[in-house]
């Protein structure tokens, strides 16, 4: 099977998930939900998620948390850079910090779970 048909199968499931709820996991914020908003940052540039709106208004709920928006202003800071400048860059291929190489700590090699 494709990857988009996999990932689509997936985000289908994920957006069933979250119809009667607001977090993935239970009625409370859990690691549960920054694991899955983490998974779902590495697909943000994408078009995956326009047909789920739940998804999307899931994800954009998981970002806009306090401790989420701290953690991105402390890191943008550590790397000398503007939180919009971490947001603004776009994904090429494969993140340089998914290879298993090391890298340095500039804002195009950053983790992934942070862009």
């Amino acid at each position: 099977m494709p990857p988009i048909k996999i990932a689509s199968r997936w985000l289908k499931d994920v957006e069933r998930r979250l119809e009667d709820r607001e977090w993935i996991a239970c009625a409370d914020f859990t690691v549960a939900d920054i694991m899955m908003a983490c998974v779902l940052r590495s697909i943000r540039k994408t078009d995956l998620m326009e047909p789920f709106p739940r998804v999307k208004a899931y994800y954009e709920r998981c970002l806009a948390r306090p401790a989420w928006q701290r953690t991105l202003s402390l890191y943008a800071e550590r790397l000398g850079v503007s939180v919009d400048d971490i947001r603004a860059v776009r994904l090429s291929g494969r993140p340089s910090c998914c290879s298993g190489k090391p890298v340095s700590h500039n804002i195009q090699s950053s983790p992934c779970w942070i862009r």
